[in-house]
């Protein structure tokens, strides 16, 4: 009984030591502060009242973009894997950003605008939406055009 005991403690401590340590891909950091410019360089312009908080992950596969749209709220992006280029139509032209695994910007509102996958692997994104309840946080243009 004793040799079976030591037996099956020996099997377990030889299985916990030479299974492998998962390492923390992540670190502790500020991803923004103090922020108070969008992407565009334009003021940042919270509502007064009726404010709303949304998050989600966004995943784009790579090759793919998100279709024209526009964002009436606020929306807050870390990009947790992949690489993205966002165009922007302004009256000046096209602005194009590209936003990199790592990094974090703060997205221009009410601003047309397509979102492509130029990396290799998918895209992945934190998105905050900071906004009031009757903003939207995505608008497609076929949808705007459709509501008029």
């Amino acid at each position: 009984m004793k040799n079976r005991l030591l037996l099956s403690l020996t099997t377990v401590f030889l299985l916990a030591c030479s299974t492998e340590v998962e390492e923390n891909k992540y670190e502790s950091k500020v991803l923004l502060q103090a922020v108070t410019e969008n992407t565009l360089g334009d003021k940042i312009n919270f509502p007064d009242s009726n404010a709303t908080i949304t998050s989600a992950i966004r995943v784009i596969p790579s090759g793919e973009s998100t279709g024209i749209h526009m964002h009436e709220a606020i929306p807050v992006v870390y990009m947790i894997e992949g690489e993205i280029t966002i165009n922007h139509e302004t009256d000046s032209g096209l602005v194009t950003t590209v936003v990199k695994k790592g990094e974090s910007f703060v997205g221009a509102t009410n601003n047309w605008h397509d979102t492509k996958v130029t990396s290799e692997s998918d895209a992945v994104a934190y998105v905050v939406f900071i906004g009031a309840k009757d903003l939207k946080n995505s608008i497609n243009r076929i949808e705007k055009k459709s509501s008029k």
